[in-house]
């Protein structure tokens, strides 16, 4: 099947856009749009505290200030902390591994062992 339009993709049109070239075609991709703004300051805030940007980020953020009904500065305060127990605990790292592809299994010695719990 053919790649959805990149505005439902998770990702805004353009780190820094202010409007999308695409409109909108899912509820997703309206979130996003609706809220892109704040996910731009979203995403400063995700990379002040350690973390990434990747193609899924928008999602992730959009998350936060759902979560708030739309409070971004109590939305930016979780973010903030939940990114730094992130770092803390290994969680970036091993984000950004599975995203190179590394196998689930190679990410952490307990993987293994939760996932036979889980069958």
């Amino acid at each position: 099947p053919a790649s959805p339009p990149a505005s439902d993709q998770g990702q805004l049109c353009d780190a820094s856009a202010k409007s999308c070239a695409t409109p909108p075609t899912s509820e997703l991709a309206a979130a996003l749009h609706a809220n892109r703004e704040a996910l731009v300051r979203l995403r400063d805030v995700l990379e002040g505290a350690g973390g990434e940007v990747d193609a899924h980020t928008d999602i992730y953020l959009l998350r936060f200030l759902l979560a708030e009904k739309g409070d971004e500065a109590a939305a930016a305060r979780w973010l903030h902390d939940t990114t730094r127990w992130r770092l803390s605990i290994g969680a970036v790292e091993m984000r950004r591994q599975a995203l190179a592809g590394a196998a689930l299994f190679d990410l952490h010695p307990d993987v293994r062992a939760i996932l036979s719990v889980c069958q």
